[in-house]
């Protein structure tokens, strides 16, 4: 495979879906990074992660706590 000729680094931004435990929703700050970078038969696999994913309760959101939650959850039921 050839070398990433980009640098990923995180990125700073609001979020206008952060959710609370009591479900009010807020703007906050929040820092999107890579995580995981994998390389699998020349497929190039990158993971982010939110800075404030496990105090976010937003369902919709992929790196919310509820939305973890939800994917351990079909994990189990799928065996």
């Amino acid at each position: 495979m050839e070398k990433l000729k980009r640098v990923l680094i995180p990125v700073s931004l609001p979020c206008f879906d952060f959710t609370d435990e009591e479900g009010n929703r807020n703007k906050r700050t929040v820092i999107i990074a890579p995580i995981t970078i994998e390389e699998k038969s020349r497929v190039l696999r990158i993971s982010y992660a939110c800075s404030r994913s496990l105090d976010c309760h937003d369902g919709k959101c992929r790196y919310s706590r509820e939305s973890l939650r939800k994917r351990r959850r079909a994990r189990e039921i799928i065996g």
